[in-house]
């Protein structure tokens, strides 16, 4: 049976069309500020397939949301409410599956052409037979967790953890929070400053006599100037995520590894690979020599997420589910 895969992200949606379990697949992008809703991008895109036929086609939609019971979901960053139950009502389709898209960026890790993508930052591999953590950097901040079963096969633990308080872990960083607590902030999570979305908030809190910069705008001064303020940002930023992968394996014991995904991640690539940087990670009370084992790496691949609502709906159509 076909299966159509989604990644539907904060700022834009990739559909593809894969025919069979040996099909490459066909996929389009779509910027999801032209459309009000998942269902007309949707529609669009079965326009430019018309050889789809629903009722014989699973559709697996990763969703950057909490999603419940693989059914339903509102949007974090987006007005969007998607239900599984009403895109099968109104396209057809044979079966309709929904799941976080940090929960399918894991899904898609262990499979033989994504860890062709996974580009070592301290020298060790990434290895599937134990858990481990994946921080995805993109208009959000998602984690999720990957832990292998006894048969060999593995279960992917989705969660919101970027959502979770930010935590300290500088004199800098102290400094930031507590002037930001200062100025009447009730609550500061680790997405609102350590995301695509969060990136112009975490440069105006360290430098607020600037004018206001975009993400992109930001991203492009740290690239053709390495001693700007654009890049003394991302340089901070790259030492916030590593010290929140730090937090994550402690979290979840992630002997296997910690992946750092997304596209925010594959742009500031550069800086995630300089050593200096990466002590954040292993900058803890305890458990330092531990830490400074375990195996961080880089998904190059900009298509993870997409690849893991395929590798699910594929999963869940050989269970019959």
């Amino acid at each position: 049976m076909a299966v159509i895969a989604a990644d539907v992200g904060g700022s834009k949606t990739w559909l593809g069309w894969f025919p069979d379990a040996a099909s490459s697949g066909s996929t389009t992008f779509f910027d999801n500020h032209a459309f009000h809703d998942f269902a007309p991008v949707l529609a669009a895109f079965l326009a430019q397939h018309p050889a789809i036929d629903p009722a014989h086609t699973t559709l697996s939609v990763a969703i950057a949301g909490p999603v419940q019971a693989h059914a339903h979901c509102r949007m974090t960053n987006l007005p969007w409410v998607i239900d599984a139950a009403a895109l099968q009502h109104q396209f057809g389709f044979a079966r309709v599956l929904l799941l976080n898209d940090l929960e399918a960026t894991a899904f898609a890790m262990p499979g033989p052409a994504m860890t062709a993508h996974l580009l070592p930052l301290n020298g060790s591999v990434v290895d599937f037979r134990h858990p481990v953590a994946v921080l995805s950097v993109g208009t959000g901040l998602g984690e999720s967790l990957l832990l292998p079963e006894g048969d060999g096969g593995f279960r992917v633990v989705p969660a919101e953890g970027g959502h979770k308080s930010l935590a300290p872990f500088d004199s800098q960083s102290a400094s930031l929070v507590y002037a930001a607590f200062a100025a009447g902030r009730t609550s500061l999570s680790w997405e609102e400053w350590f995301s695509g979305s969060g990136l112009p908030d975490l440069y105006q809190a360290l430098f607020p006599q600037d004018l206001p910069l975009s993400s992109a705008d930001i991203t492009r001064q740290a690239q053709a100037h390495p001693l700007s303020h654009g890049a003394q940002c991302i340089e901070f930023m790259v030492q916030g995520l590593f010290a929140e992968a730090g937090n994550m394996a402690l979290q979840y014991w992630s002997e296997g590894g910690v992946i750092l995904a997304g596209g925010v991640a594959q742009h500031i690539a550069p800086w995630l690979q300089q050593t200096a940087r990466q002590e954040a990670f292993s900058r803890k009370s305890q458990h330092v020599d531990w830490l400074q084992r375990v195996p961080l790496a880089l998904c190059t691949s900009t298509q993870a997420a997409l690849m893991g609502a395929l590798a699910f709906g594929r999963r869940q159509q050989m269970r019959g589910s």
